[in-house]
């Protein structure tokens, strides 16, 4: 999986300016946009369901249930 992942980021020209490369929050940004733009692709197969819509001020910034009904939840 983290490999698909890798691919599909580093497959993404442009992604993320120069300018900003030096800001890790930016590189957080850029990074969680880009997965959760690709999340069904990504991990469609392995996921039941899974929400980016998140509260504001939630820590989580993605939460999903795979397909053994295990509940994850990430902050990026």
């Amino acid at each position: 999986m983290k490999i698909a992942i890798k691919r599909y980021v580093n497959s993404q020209d442009g992604f993320l300016p120069p300018e900003t490369a030096h800001c890790l929050r930016a590189v957080g940004v850029a990074l969680q946009s880009l997965v959760t733009k690709g999340f069904e692709s990504l991990f469609g197969n392995w996921c039941g369901q899974y929400s980016i819509e998140l509260g504001r001020r939630a820590l989580t910034d993605m939460a999903l249930v795979d397909v053994e009904k295990f509940y994850s939840a990430t902050d990026t």
